[in-house]
Parts: structure tokens; C-alpha cells; sequence
């Protein structure tokens, strides 16, 4: 039965590449995410720092095949985020591919778009999908902070000492333009829309119970600030994929979904503002969902456990996440998630 599902599948891809350029279909293809997967996020020069970013990229493709169960050779493209290339070697994307056992014909793209790239790498194979440019894609990011170089600068040696420069901090977490950090940045976000710190503790908290710890930590990026090395972000290593398909291969591969690709969104502002930017983009994402009908599919799932409130603030989208009920929101995630089969 397997091998005749694959049969059936390579009739469609060959079929289906006569006009890969430009889709005759006058619809968007229904995209769904078939397996999503990653590996365990290990802390900056700890457990998981001896492996390169491509080789825990290639840990999770492989891991989101098997739990899929569809063979390598079904896959066409791969768009992988990855921020931090120095050092990696070319075409980290390709590298994962290459190492998790892919056809080398596969079709590989590294995105950096900072912290959004492997969401991002996710959109634009959804885009791809949709368009019907291809029928099976891998998307996701990696990344191995605990493995990024010092820089010295290339030029004429002279006498006396010489600056090198952290990677991390010069192409990772530094305002290109105003020369800050992220951090310091977030910690302009924070105070002008009043986020203290104990509201950033308890956001932390739904992640880690360490809360009594970071009390008595120091801000970290500026004097009496509100972000300390408890609530903020981490510099960490890890990958992770999904798997995504279009309605019509994943009727050909007899394969499950998980969930429909149904909207997403960018969103742009000024750069030391760029934690603000989430909301904007979900907001965004409210105006496309308004455009269905919620029959369609805005179930209970969508519009009461993870739905913001309107016009959403970073104040009140933070509120908002730290309300929800988890337990409640897996149960309705997988009622929600029986409509896509």
C-alpha cells in the first residue's frame, strides 16, 4: 500500500513540474503542517555546544521524516533560518540536508532574518506550497551560539595589542545602527509601555519555575533596569523542522496532519523597537482571519485560548499569553486538529 501511495505521489510531482514556473491553478493549495520536531535546546557552551548548527539542523529533518514516516526522496525544498553563520562553512541549509541523508538534488535555502528566520523559512515554504511551486517542503531554523567565533579585522598588522570582537554580540544581539544591544533596546520597549519587572518574571515563569531566583539577580543590561538573565532571552543551541504539504500530496503519501497553514504575517518598525514588532504582526494576522468565515475555520481553539485581544499591546499581549490555560488549550488544539484530516 506504501510504495503504491509513493507511486501515485511521484505521478503527480512529475506531472506537476511540466509547469513548475507558473502554477495553472487558479486557487492557493490548502497547506498543511504533516510533523513538527526539535531538539532539546541546550544552554550556551553546555551539552549540546560540541555539535555544529548544520548537524542538529540535520538531527531534526531526520527526526521529522521519521515521525512522519515519509521517505527523504519525497522531499523537494528545504528552508532552514540560521543567524550566525560565521564559521559554519557554505550553505548551512545544504549542510543539514546533506548530513540528515537528503537527495543531493534537493533544493536548499538558509534564511537570516534574526530572530524570525526559521519562522520566516516556515512562511516561505507555505508561500511556495500555496503557489504550487512545489508539493513537499522542510522548514525551520537552527542554530549553535555556543560555536560562533571572536572576529578580528582583516588589514595591516601594527605594534601593540589587537581587539577581537564577539560574534554573538556584533551580528547576534547588537542594534546594527545604534550599536546597543538587544537587550537595551527591550529595556526602551519596557518602559515605555510600562512592563515592570515583576510582569516579566511572571511571563518567565510559565517557561521555567525560577522566579524566587531572578529576584535576586541584577538587571543585566542597564542600571535599575527590568530585564535580568532570568527573564530574558537565552543564547542557546538547538534545532527544529517541520514537515509541510499541500492537501493533494498529503492524500497521495497517506499522511496525518497535524494543522492547517491558514495566515501569517510580517511586520517592520523601527529597529530599537523590534520587540514590538510581534504584535503588529498579529494584528495582522486579525485582519486576514476576519476575511473567512469562522465556520471556515476559527474554531474555540483560535478565537478564545490563543486569539489577542484586539489591537493588541505588547501590556496586553503579554497578559493575554500569561492567562491562558495550557492544558485547556492541548485539549482544544487536538479537537481543532481532527478537521484537518
Amino acid at each position: 500500500i506504501l510504495h503504491a501511495y509513493f507511486d501515485h505521489f511521484y505521478q503527480i510531482l512529475f506531472a506537476s513540474k511540466q509547469h513548475r514556473s507558473a502554477s495553472s491553478n487558479i486557487q492557493l493549495n490548502e497547506v498543511v503542517i504533516v510533523s513538527a520536531i526539535r531538539t532539546p535546546i541546550g544552554s550556551f557552551r553546555g551539552s549540546l555546544s560540541s555539535i555544529p548548527a548544520a548537524k542538529l539542523g540535520a538531527t531534526a529533518i531526520k527526526a521529522c521524516l521519521e515521525q512522519a514516516k515519509v521517505p527523504a526522496n519525497c522531499v523537494q525544498e528545504v528552508y532552514m533560518g540560521n543567524v550566525l553563520q560565521a564559521g559554519v562553512g557554505q550553505a548551512p541549509a545544504r549542510q543539514a540536508v546533506i548530513y540528515a541523508g537528503l537527495p543531493k538534488d534537493t533544493l536548499c535555502t538558509t534564511v537570516n532574518k534574526v530572530c524570525a528566520s526559521g519562522m520566516k523559512a516556515i512562511m516561505m515554504a507555505s508561500q511556495s506550497l500555496m503557489c504550487g511551486h512545489q508539493d513537499v517542503m522542510l522548514a525551520g531554523g537552527m542554530e549553535s551560539m555556543s560555536n560562533v567565533p571572536y572576529y578580528f579585522p582583516r588589514g595591516e598588522t601594527s605594534y601593540g595589542s589587537f581587539q577581537m570582537e564577539d560574534g554573538i554580540a556584533k551580528d547576534g544581539v547588537t542594534d546594527a545602527y545604534d550599536q546597543i544591544s538587544m537587550g537595551a533596546c527591550a529595556e526602551k520597549t519596557a518602559k515605555t509601555e510600562g512592563l515592570s519587572r515583576e510582569d516579566q518574571d511572571v511571563y518567565a515563569k510559565r517557561s521555567y519555575e525560577r522566579t524566587i531566583k531572578a529576584w535576586k539577580m541584577k538587571s543585566f543590561f542597564v542600571q535599575n533596569g527590568t530585564i535580568t538573565v532570568a527573564n530574558a532571552s537565552k543564547m542557546s543551541d538547538g534545532a527544529a523542522v517541520c514537515l509541510l504539504m499541500t492537501r493533494q500530496a498529503v492524500d497521495a503519501l497517506g499522511c496525518k496532519p497535524l494543522a492547517r497553514v491558514v495566515a501569517f504575517a510580517d511586520a517592520e518598525t523601527n529597529p530599537i523597537d523590534f520587540s514590538i514588532a510581534p504584535t503588529m504582526a498579529i494584528s495582522k494576522v486579525q485582519e486576514i482571519f476576519a476575511m473567512f468565515s469562522r465556520n471556515d475555520f476559527i474554531d474555540r481553539f483560535q478565537t478564545e485560548v490563543l486569539t489577542p485581544p484586539p489591537s493588541p499591546t505588547v501590556v496586553s499581549l503579554t497578559k493575554h499569553l500569561i492567562d491562558v490555560d495550557v492544558h485547556e488549550a492541548m485539549i482544544t488544539a487536538r479537537k481543532a486538529s481532527s478537521r484537518c484530516k
